[in-house]
């Protein structure tokens, strides 16, 4: 199971991604196209569409989706975030609330996350989170 973050949907549906970003960009289409078992958490779901301003541009964003499994938190992926997140403080890791739930949710999926962001591998080093390496 692969678990996509916001940043790589927030790339990948870009008018001018940006050059860093564009081997993640290629990894989710060749994942899309080889139906690969993708899974998008609610909150992520969420925080991606956020981001368009008209409710055209919303719409577009929520049809690009469409194809993607949601997978909603449950209780057990909450208590595994506040024990993540109680962790990284612990450790001086920086993370945020959103952050730590994406970590639990794919920890408890056995799956990979798929993202370019920094934070997550910072959050890998307390917990059983397993990044995909593309």
């Amino acid at each position: 199971m692969i678990v996509v973050d916001t940043c790589v949907l927030s790339e990948a549906f870009r008018k001018k991604p940006s050059l860093q970003n564009t081997q993640v960009i290629e990894c989710l289409s060749q994942m899309i196209k080889d139906d690969w078992p993708l899974v998008i958490p609610a909150i992520v779901l969420q925080e991606f569409l956020t981001g368009f301003s008209s409710d055209k541009n919303f719409q577009k964003g929520l049809d690009a989706l469409s194809g993607f499994r949601v997978n909603y938190a449950d209780y057990e992926d909450h208590l595994m975030a506040a024990r993540i997140r109680s962790q990284c403080h612990k450790k001086g890791i920086q993370s945020s609330s959103i952050d730590v739930l994406i970590a639990a949710m794919t920890i408890n999926l056995n799956g990979r996350l798929l993202t370019v962001d920094k934070d997550f591998k910072n959050i890998s080093r307390i917990c059983h989170l397993k990044l995909f390496q593309f």
